[in-house]
């Protein structure tokens, strides 16, 4: 489900920023009725960039991991917002 989100996400980068961040505050609202912990999120995306690192080898760059690092970071900055 994670990389479906990150897949869809990344589709709407460019103008449609706000629809992007509406999304981010669903996923958010969805993990807080959930219960998730915020706590989980760094984890999760130490696990994801890990994932790519061993999918990917020698592929992926740290240009990469820098660009998915970041990324990730302004995702689940949105996400977290919602679910204060």
């Amino acid at each position: 489900m994670l990389v479906e989100l990150f897949d869809s996400l990344f589709q709407l980068l460019g103008p449609d920023i706000e629809f992007l961040e509406e999304i981010c505050h669903q996923v958010g609202r969805k993990h807080r009725e959930l219960g998730v912990a915020k706590a989980y999120f760094p984890k999760m995306g130490l696990a994801l960039i890990h994932g790519l690192e061993v999918s990917l080898g020698d592929a992926f760059t740290a240009e990469d991991h820098d660009a998915w690092r970041e990324a990730y970071k302004r995702i689940c900055d949105e996400i977290l917002r919602a679910m204060e």
